[in-house]
């Protein structure tokens, strides 16, 4: 079976507009997959700046507010290089246990069942954490 000319062409050129069709549509993936990597770089500086500008904040307050002193203590605790965001975090949401504990023995508040179950979840994760980080 021998081809025509115009046959062995008309493969020829087909397959390099496959090929053409091909490359396009991955160029397309890649520079979406970018975008996506760009807009996550974006989101990621904000949050740094904003981070800064809490430090900042918490820097000009430190003598008069004690709140600024912990929030200095966290900002420095994450200075470290080794530091891991996600305990250091997690170490300050545990505060919510003494906001509990006064909330019950000196404000008497009430609902403390359901802010018990969700304290019960927040040290629940704390002890996820502490045990991830051993490995």
């Amino acid at each position: 079976m021998s081809l025509k000319i115009k046959t062995k062409l008309r493969y020829g050129i087909g397959l390099l507009f496959a090929m053409i069709v091909l490359l396009g549509g991955l160029s397309v993936k890649n520079i979406s997959d970018m975008s996506a990597d760009t807009r996550n770089i974006l989101a990621d500086n904000y949050n740094s700046l904003l981070y800064s500008r809490r430090m900042l904040d918490a820097l000009e307050r430190i003598d008069s507010d004690p709140s600024a002193q912990a929030d200095f203590v966290y900002f420095y605790a994450l200075s470290y290089d080794d530091s891991m965001i996600s305990i250091v975090s997690m170490v300050r949401r545990g505060s919510v246990v003494v906001s509990f504990t006064f909330g019950a023995l000196l404000f008497r508040e009430k609902n403390l069942k359901s802010k018990a179950i969700d304290l019960i979840l927040v040290l629940i994760g704390m002890i996820f954490l502490y045990l991830g980080s051993k490995s």
